[in-house]
């Protein structure tokens, strides 16, 4: 295993923390996107020259949440790097001398 230190300890552990609820958050949008959710019409990227063609409108909102399911396998690559450093970061600690 490779222990090379990149972040700190306190790095490490708060990108843990934002990285679960950004995999939360963007989830859970992307669900709502594809649910075709009106409450998130404005956030959808429509052109207004086809507002009327409902099938566009379904489709703009299935593209947005498939960009949201992305952002979330991101942030689920955010929480492993960071949680490999955490361990990095205590073994290197259990050698430091106090």
């Amino acid at each position: 295993m490779v222990r090379t230190k990149l972040i700190g300890p306190k790095c490490s552990r708060c990108c843990m923390v934002t990285s679960v609820w950004g995999v939360v958050m963007f989830l859970l949008m992307g669900g709502a996107y594809k649910l075709h959710s009106p409450a998130l019409y404005d956030d959808v990227n429509i052109n207004a020259t086809r507002i009327a063609d409902k099938d566009y409108v379904y489709s703009m909102y299935d593209e947005t949440g498939t960009n949201c399911f992305i952002v979330a396998g991101v942030y689920v690559a955010v929480f492993f790097f960071s949680l490999w450093q955490f361990r990095v970061n205590q073994t290197l600690q259990a050698y430091t001398i106090r």
